[in-house]
Protein backbone atom coordinates (compact mmCIF):
# COMPACT_ATOMS: atom_id res chain seq x y z
CA UNK A 1 0.00 0.00 0.00
CA UNK A 2 2.92 2.34 0.65
CA UNK A 3 4.15 1.84 -2.93
CA UNK A 4 0.64 2.53 -4.25
CA UNK A 5 0.38 5.72 -2.17
CA UNK A 6 3.71 6.90 -3.53
CA UNK A 7 3.03 5.93 -7.16
CA UNK A 8 -0.43 7.50 -7.36
CA UNK A 9 0.45 10.48 -5.14
CA UNK A 10 -2.38 9.64 -2.76
CA UNK A 11 -2.89 9.19 0.96
CA UNK A 12 -4.28 5.97 2.39
CA UNK A 13 -7.81 7.37 2.87
CA UNK A 14 -8.01 8.26 -0.82
CA UNK A 15 -8.18 4.58 -1.82
CA UNK A 16 -11.69 3.20 -2.17
CA UNK A 17 -12.62 -0.05 -0.41
CA UNK A 18 -12.49 -1.85 -3.77
CA UNK A 19 -9.00 -0.40 -4.39
CA UNK A 20 -7.76 -1.85 -1.10
CA UNK A 21 -9.42 -5.15 -2.00
CA UNK A 22 -7.78 -5.13 -5.45
CA UNK A 23 -4.35 -4.57 -3.87
CA UNK A 24 -4.92 -7.40 -1.38
CA UNK A 25 -6.09 -9.77 -4.13
CA UNK A 26 -3.05 -8.88 -6.24
CA UNK A 27 -0.71 -9.63 -3.31
CA UNK A 28 -2.52 -12.94 -2.69
CA UNK A 29 -2.23 -13.93 -6.37
CA UNK A 30 1.49 -13.12 -6.44
CA UNK A 31 2.33 -14.81 -3.13
CA UNK A 32 -0.18 -17.66 -3.12
CA UNK A 33 -0.45 -18.64 -6.76
CA UNK A 34 2.72 -17.39 -8.40
CA UNK A 35 4.99 -18.01 -5.40
CA UNK A 36 6.66 -14.59 -5.54
CA UNK A 37 6.53 -11.23 -3.83
CA UNK A 38 4.12 -8.76 -5.47
CA UNK A 39 5.83 -7.54 -8.64
CA UNK A 40 5.59 -3.84 -9.50
CA UNK A 41 5.82 -4.28 -13.29
CA UNK A 42 3.03 -6.86 -13.20
CA UNK A 43 0.88 -4.42 -11.19
CA UNK A 44 1.46 -1.67 -13.77
CA UNK A 45 0.64 -4.10 -16.58
CA UNK A 46 -2.70 -5.08 -15.04
CA UNK A 47 -4.04 -2.05 -13.14
CA UNK A 48 -4.80 1.61 -13.61
CA UNK A 49 -6.19 4.25 -11.26
CA UNK A 50 -9.58 5.90 -11.76
CA UNK A 51 -10.63 9.06 -9.97
CA UNK A 52 -14.09 9.11 -8.41
CA UNK A 53 -15.95 12.37 -7.79
CA UNK A 54 -19.41 12.42 -6.24
CA UNK A 55 -22.48 13.95 -7.90
CA UNK A 56 -22.97 17.54 -6.76
CA UNK A 57 -26.69 17.81 -7.42
CA UNK A 58 -26.09 19.80 -10.62
CA UNK A 59 -26.17 17.85 -13.87
CA UNK A 60 -22.68 17.36 -15.27
CA UNK A 61 -20.95 18.75 -12.18
CA UNK A 62 -19.16 16.47 -9.72
CA UNK A 63 -17.41 17.29 -6.46
CA UNK A 64 -14.27 15.83 -4.86
CA UNK A 65 -14.70 13.40 -1.97
CA UNK A 66 -12.64 13.26 1.22
CA UNK A 67 -12.17 9.47 1.27
CA UNK A 68 -12.33 6.81 -1.41
CA UNK A 69 -11.66 8.95 -4.47
CA UNK A 70 -9.20 6.54 -6.11
CA UNK A 71 -10.31 3.21 -7.46
CA UNK A 72 -7.88 0.66 -8.91
CA UNK A 73 -9.29 -1.27 -11.86
CA UNK A 74 -7.99 -3.81 -14.32
CA UNK A 75 -6.88 -2.26 -17.58
CA UNK A 76 -8.99 -3.09 -20.60
CA UNK A 77 -8.46 -2.63 -24.29
CA UNK A 78 -6.81 -4.51 -27.10
CA UNK A 79 -4.87 -6.86 -24.86
CA UNK A 80 -7.93 -7.98 -22.87
CA UNK A 81 -5.96 -7.97 -19.61
CA UNK A 82 -8.91 -9.06 -17.47
CA UNK A 83 -8.68 -12.45 -19.21
CA UNK A 84 -5.05 -12.74 -18.06
CA UNK A 85 -6.11 -12.44 -14.43
CA UNK A 86 -8.33 -14.39 -12.07
CA UNK A 87 -11.94 -13.19 -11.94
CA UNK A 88 -12.60 -11.03 -8.90
CA UNK A 89 -16.12 -9.93 -8.08
CA UNK A 90 -15.99 -6.52 -6.41
CA UNK A 91 -19.01 -4.77 -4.98
CA UNK A 92 -20.44 -2.17 -7.32
CA UNK A 93 -22.35 -0.31 -4.60
CA UNK A 94 -20.86 0.40 -1.21
CA UNK A 95 -23.27 3.20 -0.33
CA UNK A 96 -22.57 4.65 3.08
CA UNK A 97 -19.20 2.95 3.62
CA UNK A 98 -17.50 6.28 4.31
CA UNK A 99 -19.78 6.99 7.29
CA UNK A 100 -18.03 4.11 9.07
CA UNK A 101 -14.50 5.00 7.92
CA UNK A 102 -11.88 5.16 10.65
CA UNK A 103 -8.25 6.17 10.92
CA UNK A 104 -5.24 4.41 12.33
CA UNK A 105 -2.13 6.01 13.73
CA UNK A 106 0.68 6.32 11.25
CA UNK A 107 3.39 4.89 13.50
CA UNK A 108 6.92 5.48 12.22
CA UNK A 109 5.52 7.59 9.34
CA UNK A 110 5.36 4.58 7.01
CA UNK A 111 2.46 6.09 5.07
CA UNK A 112 2.01 9.63 3.71
CA UNK A 113 0.75 12.02 6.38
CA UNK A 114 -2.99 12.70 6.59
CA UNK A 115 -3.56 16.19 5.19
CA UNK A 116 -7.34 16.32 4.54
CA UNK A 117 -6.42 17.02 0.89
CA UNK A 118 -9.24 16.71 -1.63
CA UNK A 119 -8.31 15.23 -4.99
CA UNK A 120 -10.12 17.08 -7.75
CA UNK A 121 -8.03 16.08 -10.76
CA UNK A 122 -6.84 12.74 -12.08
CA UNK A 123 -3.30 11.90 -10.95
CA UNK A 124 -0.51 11.77 -13.54
CA UNK A 125 -0.10 7.99 -13.15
Amino acid sequence: MRALCHHYGMELQHFSPNAVTAAAVFAAVCEGYLGMMPHWDLWLHLYRGELFNAPSGTIGVRKPVQAGCLNLVLKTGKSERPREYIPVGLTSNRAGWDSQWFYLRNDDDLFPAYTRRLISERPDH
